[in-house]
């Protein structure tokens, strides 16, 4: 399941073979998990300097965050998760991990009435998703 979980967050649903994504899979989910443009705008907007801040802070905050999302979603704690998906929707947008924003969205909105049927797998999901924003983020500030 975890397998398949990790396919379908990194928007490849057939993954090669058993073992995961291939190298050149893994390689384009971080290639694609930033939109470049709209970092590139922010740059243009406030700095190269102030857009290092915010995407050191945001990879040095979400470790914890996700630590707080994964817990919070095998308690079944509908508002915990919310705010933490809350707050992860809108820094992965800045960014430009539109995919990770998205996905953080939509466990915000599903969590709304109180639901947290699936939010374990939506919660692997965007883990997986952060991981190749991070990859892709860290070589931004590298």
């Amino acid at each position: 399941m975890r397998l398949e979980e990790l396919a379908r967050a990194l928007g490849d649903h057939h993954a090669s073979d058993a073992n995961g994504p291939t190298g050149v899979e893994a390689a384009n989910a971080i290639e694609t998990a930033i939109d470049h443009a709209i970092l590139d705008q922010i740059r243009d907007d406030v700095g190269s300097s102030a857009v290092r801040e915010v995407i050191e802070e945001f990879l040095k905050s979400s470790p914890s965050l996700i630590a707080t999302l994964r817990q919070a979603a095998a308690r079944g704690d509908a508002p915990a998760i919310r705010a933490v998906a809350h707050n992860m929707k809108g820094t992965s947008a800045t960014l430009g991990a539109v995919a990770l924003s998205r996905r953080c969205a939509a466990l915000e909105s599903s969590t709304g009435s109180g639901s947290v049927a699936d939010a374990a797998a939506q919660v692997a999901a965007i883990e997986a998703m952060y991981a190749a924003a991070r990859k892709a983020l860290e070589s931004e500030v590298a």
